[in-house]
């Protein structure tokens, strides 16, 4: 039997339908499409057989603690209302009867008590908002469709409710479709969620970062130097030439963090963005004592992190996931990992010491803040404002690590990052002491461990790479050595593993098979002057331009000749500038001299006065840009 009464369901030529309204004449009822929404008037004794719901999908079980009062007190009336007919036979005159004496009608009892048998909760006996159920829109398809494709167009183009709205307005006076009201296109913003809204108007991983819960996370260190991490920045200043004193552009930093004690434990500070080089150059960094280091740049701090860590933690950028790091890694017993991808959260120590250093940066003159709005806002020119040379903003990143950020209370530890790692390092609350790390005298080798290398056959002439030649006595014996093939008649020529120093290509490292010592092989033009990888392949693309042959007497003559115009160039040109600094970068830069363990003191036993909190230095304000010379 099918009841004429609103929101029933019937089949009519193949096609579910429901009621939406029961004409006068009870014989004709305008039945809804529920699949296309279409409606049309249709005659009851057409109407095919009554289609039946399921009811424990319809009416799920709601818990009794999320009913509220006025639903729980509904639910039980009409409860009490059924109850006689639940389980037995419903005779229709006492059901009639009941029906009058609670003023309701027969149908709806019918209706209650179908739901109740089906799903023996009292939830069912609770109706569901709108037509079809919470959460179904009562709009026409059309008007649904409208406001999604406005809401996609302008809302989540970063415009507001009211433009979303006269989009609206817009789309459905063209259609001839009746304009909804702005409440139910501000409705369905709302159900859409902010999560949807941040995702189209930022990115997914901003929306999964502020909006999803975060189950996953980097497990946290046992001990100093037990996992530290790594990433790159490009911070918020412009730097000067040492001649000059005009602005170069903003450096990259590539930074260490010893996720125990929250110490940074090593840096490469460069003009050139990051890759394989500055990556492994700032691993082999933290690895090594920073004494002598800090004494070159005249500042008095204590700086105990070197050894190799345990565990490298990384993003998935290429420099990461490279052969280099991964064979110089090997070869120190450091392990990599990687963090998900497109999930920062994993490498928030790291993220939030870039974010504190940057910070601390845009108090500095040259400063560009984060944005450009700031600039505008505090009408500061960077470039104009700008003070620091390369090595004296080094002097000030040393500073600042060893006289502030190690020595100034972290939340997250609730101690200095500096008496965090003597604890570690000396032990702490029944942990058992690390103590310090293998200490490395070869700091050279170090270095070169954590270069990019590659293979070259060696000749008669000596090594070629990038184009110029190379050559010592020292190659000698591996000179058109060929594999060790015992069935092959045409062996190939063994290769032997080479690294440069990207910073000065006037020689490369031969990385001798039989005593596993690297030996330096320099260029055969003894008159090459010092040049960099980047500086090279410049020269290279002057000389295609004239179609020059390229070889080593070539690549010379044309940086000579480069130089002479980057003399005379150097006081109106950024660029130039920035290669004359790099060639200052690597003079005043030379390796730390090797020397023993018996050269290092231990360090100090950790008392109530060693790790109390020591006021940190003031920050870097109204300072006098003119005394930066």
């Amino acid at each position: 039997m099918i009841n004429l009464i609103k929101d029933e369901l019937f089949s009519f030529e193949g096609a579910n339908y429901r009621i939406k309204r029961v004409l006068s004449d009870r014989i004709h009822v305008v039945g809804e499409h529920l699949e296309t929404r279409e409606t049309r008037t249709i005659k009851n004794t057409l109407m095919g057989k009554p289609i039946i719901p399921d009811l424990e999908e319809l009416y799920p079980e709601i818990p009794a603690d999320l009913l509220t009062e006025a639903e729980e007190e509904l639910a039980k009336w009409r409860l009490e209302i059924i109850l006689p007919f639940v389980d037995k036979y419903a005779d229709p005159e006492k059901l009639k009867k009941r029906a009058k004496e609670y003023g309701v009608g027969v149908s709806t009892i019918y209706k209650w008590r179908a739901r109740y048998q089906k799903t023996r909760h009292l939830s069912a006996l609770i109706d569901r908002e709108g037509r079809g159920g919470k959460g179904k829109s009562k709009l026409s398809k059309e008007q649904d469709e409208i406001i999604d494709q406005a809401i996609a167009a302008v809302y989540y183009k970063k415009k507001s409710v009211a433009k979303t709205y006269l989009e609206v307005e817009i789309l459905c006076k063209s259609a001839g479709v009746d304009v909804p009201n702005i409440k139910s296109v501000k409705k369905r913003i709302s159900a859409k969620g902010e999560a949807t809204a941040v995702k189209f108007r930022r990115s997914r991983q901003k929306s999964e970062e502020l909006f999803q819960g975060h189950a996953g996370k980097i497990p946290d260190a046992k001990h100093p130097f037990s996992m530290v991490q790594i990433d790159h920045t490009k911070l918020d200043i412009i730097l000067v030439d040492p001649i000059y004193r005009k602005p170069l552009g903003r450096p990259w930093l590539t930074l260490l963090i010893d996720v125990y004690s929250r110490c940074p434990a090593g840096y490469y500070l460069s003009l050139d963005p990051p890759g394989n080089f500055g990556t492994g150059q700032a691993v082999a960094h933290s690895m090594y004592p920073k004494h002598d280091w800090l004494s070159k740049y005249k500042v008095d701090g204590e700086w105990p992190c070197w050894g190799a860590m345990t565990t490298i933690h990384a993003d998935n950028a290429g420099e990461f996931d490279s052969d280099m790091l991964k064979s110089a890694c090997l070869a120190y017993g450091i392990g990599l990992q990687w963090r998900p991808k497109t999930k920062p959260r994993y490498g928030a120590h790291i993220e939030r010491m870039m974010g504190t250093f940057n910070e601390e940066i845009h108090s500095l003159p040259g400063t560009t803040f984060s944005n450009i709005k700031d600039r505008q806002y505090f009408e500061y020119d960077s470039k104009r404002m700008a003070a620091f040379t390369l090595d004296e903003f080094e002097q000030w990143i040393l500073t600042y690590i060893t006289q502030v950020y190690m020595i100034r209370n972290h939340t997250g530890i609730g101690m200095t990052p500096l008496a965090k790692l003597k604890k570690g390092l000396l032990g702490e609350d029944g942990m058992p002491a690390s103590g310090l790390n293998e200490f490395y005298e070869n700091f050279d080798r170090l270095r070169l461990d954590f270069m990019p290398s590659y293979e070259r056959t060696i000749q008669s002439s000596g090594v070629q790479a990038e184009n110029m030649e190379y050559y010592s006595p020292v190659l000698s014996p591996y000179i058109n050595l060929k594999e060790e093939y015992e069935f092959e008649k045409k062996r190939q020529k063994k290769k032997f593993i080479f690294k440069m120093d990207l910073r000065n290509i006037k020689k490369i490292y031969f990385l001798d098979p039989g005593t596993r010592i690297y030996h330096e092989i320099p260029s055969v033009d003894l008159s090459c002057p010092d040049i960099s990888i980047w500086e090279k392949r410049e020269v290279e693309r002057e000389l295609k331009k004239k179609n020059a042959t390229i070889d080593t007497h070539a690549i010379v003559r044309g940086y000579v000749a480069l130089r002479e115009l980057e003399r005379a160039a150097v006081e109106k040109t950024q660029q130039a500038r920035r290669r004359e600094s790099r060639k200052s970068e690597l003079e005043t830069k030379p390796m730390p001299k090797a020397q023993t363990i018996d050269d290092y003191p231990a360090p100090p036993e950790v008392t109530a006065e060693s790790t109390t909190i020591k006021k940190a230095p003031k920050r870097f304000k109204n300072i006098d840009h003119g005394s930066f010379r």
